[in-house]
């Protein structure tokens, strides 16, 4: 595969790997049960309860369902002044639950609930124009237990059909021209065996177009929360397996290494394993990336994750730690000669060898692999703005025949 060099222009990008979240219930909590409907829970979704606290110490709070009398699942849980508390329910959990979960608190003139969130946000997976074809959502999109929110332009004074399928040697109805009323949207999920039922695509057909087309439809799912500022790149660790796949955002990890340069190489399927550092690359701007259950462990590790913000220990003998930073006009990885603290979701290089390059002012380059990109240029004469790096990341005062690196690129000396 060709090699090439990513031109940086700007200063290094911010990421931040927070968590996406959509409020479940937000208010004034009177001592009342407090009930969520069950088709806003996603399974392995981080459910995060916020308090108002009234007393000096910890309170109590039940979380429950109930089905033929109250079920528990967190029984008069304790919880200390100030904090909050996160749980996750399982499919099965979810499953059991009849219509809704609630919540109720132990002693209101300590603590009462401010609100409830979830770490899931609704992603967009189809939005446009309907003229009546068949719409279609890859199977890798689904997330059992997830709920898929189906909104529609309505044409007609009444309501219409819809009908939600599959082709597996025919045409198999997940809903058969289910009713709608107008001015409503629809939502359902899908259990597990009806997603592994599913050969490769989700389909949706309208029954009567004069009368309601399709607008967009969503997925509620776990998400991430990613920030990328105006430079376009950055390092970057998660404590969840991400899926950028429809974010448009690059992640790489480092497939090897050599004097002066680091190799980049696409992460598989575009997805990120827990913990593991990579570089990101993509315009400016927030991205919700979501959990996926089938993220590939990357060939190589060379970029260590951090999930909360610690110290980099200095490089000693046979442990080299790199930070990805700039100097003056210089971006790359700088080799750490004192601990540095690094900021939580970011990542730092780690080798055995050192491959700082031999100009103590040059930084570590990064080759982008990737051979669908631009192929070397030709330049006949050195550009008077330009400095010249030889691959081993050394400035050349006065470059001749050659290979070279200039602003950012790859470049050959005729």
């Amino acid at each position: 595969m060709k090699k090439i060099i990513f031109t940086l222009t700007a200063l290094l990008t911010m990421v931040c790997g927070a968590n996406a979240s959509t409020t479940l219930w937000e208010g004034t909590d009177d001592g009342s049960d407090i009930f969520i409907a069950k088709e806003k829970l996603v399974a392995g979704a981080t459910i995060t309860l916020e308090f108002d606290w009234l007393g000096e110490d910890g309170a109590q709070f039940s979380s429950f369902y109930y089905n033929e009398g109250w079920t528990n699942i967190y029984n008069w849980q304790w919880v200390n002044n100030g904090e909050t508390f996160s749980f996750s329910l399982t499919q099965d959990q979810i499953d059991a639950i009849p219509e809704q979960l609630g919540f109720k608190t132990n002693a209101v003139e300590k603590m009462t609930f401010k609100k409830i969130s979830i770490d899931a946000t609704s992603l967009t997976e189809w939005e446009g124009t309907d003229d009546g074809s068949d719409i279609f959502i890859d199977k890798s999109r689904l997330i059992a237990g997830a709920p898929i929110t189906l909104e529609f332009n309505w044409l007609g004074e009444d309501g219409a059909q819809f009908s939600s399928f599959y082709y597996n040697e025919g045409w198999t109805n997940i809903y058969n021209w289910q009713w709608v009323n107008n001015s409503s949207t629809f939502t359902f999920w899908l259990t597990q065996t009806q997603i592994d039922a599913i050969p490769e695509q989700l389909g949706f057909k309208t029954h009567d177009t004069s009368k309601m087309t399709f607008k967009k439809i969503s997925i509620f799912k776990p998400c991430v929360s990613v920030t990328i500022g105006s430079d376009k790149i950055a390092t970057f660790s998660s404590d969840k397996d991400l899926d950028f796949s429809a974010t448009g955002v690059t992640p790489y990890y480092v497939s090897a290494v050599a004097t002066g340069t680091v190799t980049l190489t696409p992460a598989t399927n575009a997805t990120t394993w827990n913990y593991c550092g990579y570089i990101l690359q993509g315009a400016e701007g927030t991205y919700d990336v979501p959990v996926t259950a089938s993220a590939t462990y990357p060939a190589a590790t060379y970029l260590k994750g951090q999930a909360s913000e610690g110290t980099v220990a200095a490089s000693t003998t046979g442990t080299y730690h790199y930070i990805f930073a700039k100097n003056g006009s210089d971006i790359g990885f700088y080799k750490l000669t004192t601990d540095h603290t690094l900021a939580a979701h970011k990542a730092y290089l780690e080798t055995e060898t050192d491959i700082k390059p031999t100009d103590p002012g040059a930084p570590v380059l990064l080759f982008f692999d990737n051979s669908t990109t631009a192929i070397n240029t030709v330049q006949e004469r050195k550009s008077e703005e330009g400095i010249y790096y030889d691959l081993r990341g050394q400035r050349v005062q006065n470059p001749t025949k050659g290979l070279y690196i200039v602003n950012g690129r790859k470049v050959v000396m005729k």
